[in-house]
């Protein structure tokens, strides 16, 4: 893309691989990687024009790296500089995805299936009576198989109505705050025909529009 040095920032060892990939495709004169913390990165420029980071986890914010990306763009992000992604957008809605509940259903049904049949086993081979934990233990699997969130892929025409917009941030301007999580909010679905709900979904949408001193063209 014609940049002058480009700095490569890993945190673990797969740093080294990422040397041998730039000095096998011949980039080593522009591109050097650092293995290091983004947050902590000491550069002999001091400041850099753009930064590109993949930070972002499930539903956007579990699991991301975006604190330790904004501690990075307060330190090193020139004034009127670009982050890419330059915005993101978390939403909210229902869909229809029977499939997945349907399946989790009759995984629930397989494993209260396997307990009763550890639980008879243990009865009759060695004299254990466990009929203590069978509560404990359906409570346990109904949490995780019912109540627990899980990665899947929709497609939109499985999302119902419109969905909800819970949180958007500029990347340019977000606080360590904004990371925290999303702020208390009332929204509501509407549908125009009656359909099945099968469950809640979070998603999450970024853009590339650059700064408003040098936006993305």
């Amino acid at each position: 893309a014609g940049a002058e040095k480009v700095w490569a920032v890993e945190f673990t060892n797969m740093a080294r691989h990422a040397r041998s990939l730039v000095r096998n495709n011949g980039v080593d004169a522009t591109v050097s990687v650092v293995q290091g913390a983004v947050e902590e990165l000491d550069l002999p420029e001091k400041s850099v024009d753009i930064i590109i980071s993949e930070w972002m986890g499930y539903f956007l914010l579990r699991e991301s790296m975006l604190d330790s990306l904004l501690r990075a763009r307060d330190r090193i992000l020139k004034p009127g500089g670009c982050m890419f992604p330059s915005q993101a957008t978390m939403f909210f809605g229902i869909v229809s995805c029977e499939e997945e509940r349907v399946q989790k259903l009759q995984d629930l049904d397989q494993s209260m299936g396997d307990w009763d049949t550890f639980t008879n086993e243990t009865r009759n081979l060695y004299g254990v009576d466990m009929s203590c934990l069978d509560q404990p233990f359906e409570k346990e699997q109904r949490d995780y198989y019912l109540s627990s969130s899980i990665w899947c892929e929709l497609n939109g025409d499985q999302v119902i109505g419109q969905p909800a917009a819970v949180k958007h941030m500029d990347l340019h301007t977000c606080t360590i705050k904004d990371a925290l999580g999303v702020d208390p909010a009332p929204f509501s679905f509407t549908t125009d025909t009656p359909t099945k709900v099968s469950g809640f979904a979070g998603w999450f949408d970024t853009d590339f529009a650059g700064s408003e001193e040098n936006p993305a063209t």
